[in-house]
């Protein structure tokens, strides 16, 4: 009868022993990459800050050139409906900042006012403000994309850490295990209290914003190149009677 007690006492230590290794390495696992995701974190939306102040001249430029076009196609407000479509730039762009409204007006004496410009000279601004557009919003987008494929590795690491370590699911199966007895170990004993759920949520680790959270999400426009046959098409029916030199 004592070797047996013995033997079972044995065995909970070993359960005791073996439950707390189980535990230490599922906390180490997640402390762990909890401290790298709450870095890295920290340091996107560091970048994310900046990027939003540094970018913001940059942005100030494409509102304005969009402002530009805008007047330059206006003599038919279908045909900058038509440009906005082809590059998908959002319409309200065109509208923002006091950049845009002086160039608006500005062009509005150029083209409608007694200065009035000749039809090459009309192509030729359509030309050289869509490659200002791109030029500009090259440097935008190159920012905006690496801060956007930044935040989807971060979303992916912290999904796939959580699929593969399901936390939930570890501390059920530590609460299900029994020492030999059929008794629960003290050191097992994870049942959820009152405070189970805050704990849970307290657990969980949520990516950081996304980018659109703090910038204006643009797409990079076709190049001037191959974008040159629809502007001409556009420049044709904005300025009736013009015709292609």
């Amino acid at each position: 009868m004592f070797i047996l007690h013995q033997t079972g006492y044995q065995m909970d230590n070993l359960a005791n022993i073996l439950a707390l290794e189980i535990k230490q390495e599922i906390a180490t696992r997640y402390f762990s990459f909890r401290k790298k995701a709450e870095t890295e974190s920290e340091e996107y939306k560091k970048q994310l800050d900046q990027a939003k102040i540094s970018l913001q001249p940059t942005l100030d430029t494409i509102a304005g050139e969009l402002a530009t076009m805008k007047v330059l196609l206006v003599p038919d407000s279908v045909v900058y409906l038509d440009f906005l479509t082809f590059t998908r730039l959002p319409q309200s762009l065109g509208e923002q900042g006091d950049e845009g409204q002086s160039t608006e007006k500005k062009l509005n004496h150029l083209i409608f006012g007694p200065i009035f410009i000749k039809k090459h000279k009309h192509k030729k601004l359509v030309f050289s403000t869509y490659q200002a557009l791109e030029t500009a919003l090259a440097k935008y987008c190159e920012e905006q994309n690496r801060l956007v494929k930044w935040h989807n590795s971060l979303e992916k690491e912290i999904d796939h850490f959580f699929r593969n370590n399901d936390i939930g699911s570890i501390l059920d199966f530590l609460r299900q295990m029994n020492s030999p007895d059929g008794t629960r170990s003290t050191i097992l004993d994870t049942s959820p209290g009152p405070g189970s759920d805050k704990l849970n949520r307290e657990l969980r680790i949520f990516p950081p914003p996304p980018v659109s959270a703090e910038l204006v999400i643009l797409p990079l426009i076709p190049h001037f190149k191959n974008a040159k046959p629809t502007l001409k098409q556009l420049a044709l029916r904005a300025f009736p009677g013009y015709q292609a030199n």
